[in-house]
């Protein structure tokens, strides 16, 4: 947690004259934060992901109503 908190300070230092798009800052942090943790590498990862999750319909991806 220390050296979450300690690389977010020292990143946040850089960034704090942009701060009107303090969210666009803080969600590129978090996807680096979360690559930085990842064991493997990234297309690795996004097959194991693939392989894990269940099938998902097209129409459910597209935000559509599925018919039970």
């Amino acid at each position: 947690m220390h050296r979450w908190i300690m690389g977010f300070k020292s990143w946040f230092r850089g960034i704090q004259h942009h701060s009107k798009h303090l969210k666009y800052y803080l969600d590129q942090y978090g996807c680096r934060y979360n690559r930085s943790v990842m064991d493997g590498a990234i297309f690795e990862n996004l097959i194991t992901r693939m392989v894990k999750a269940k099938p998902a319909p097209y129409l459910k991806i597209m935000g559509c109503q599925v018919p039970d």
